[in-house]
């Protein structure tokens, strides 16, 4: 791994996104500010999928982080779903791709999303944090009885 990797996050990983992944992200990784990529956002569920695009109009916000520390990697590909061990097909793959910042552009890892996306919503202006509220997941311990 380089000195340090470029993390792109739109949805419940976000700097200040009610959910206890954001809070392991900001403990584990430096903020660097915010950022756009070209693309759609999708309300998959309680949480967004980002689609790959290069129409300069369809831009998502998220947020970068420097992750100097590989293991927060494997942390968060669990997390999505796309470890080594997780089932085909996986409903994310990591990926770098390009982010326009205010001071110019950096290459960053991102999840894109890697299922069909028609039964979706498209999230208006690309930006997770702007719906009201976004939902929390669901509970394991309220699942499980």
């Amino acid at each position: 791994m380089a000195e340090a990797d470029w993390l792109f996050v739109y949805g419940s990983l976000r700097k200040g996104a009610p959910f206890e992944q954001a809070s392991m992200l900001e403990g584990r990784a430096d903020y660097r500010g915010a950022g756009h990529a070209m693309g759609r956002l999708y309300r998959i569920d309680w949480y967004p999928g980002f689609v790959r695009g290069d129409d300069p109009t369809e831009q998502v916000r998220g947020d970068l982080f420097a992750v100097r520390d590989a293991a927060l990697f494997a942390a968060l590909d669990a997390y999505e779903g796309c470890a080594p061990g997780d089932p085909h097909p996986q409903e994310y793959r990591r990926e770098k791709i390009a982010i326009r910042m205010a001071r110019g552009h950096v290459e960053a890892w991102t999840y894109v999303y890697n299922w069909p996306v028609a039964d979706h919503m498209l999230i208006p202006g690309g930006d997770f944090l702007a719906l009201s509220p976004p939902e929390p997941p669901p509970r394991a311990d309220v699942e499980d009885g």
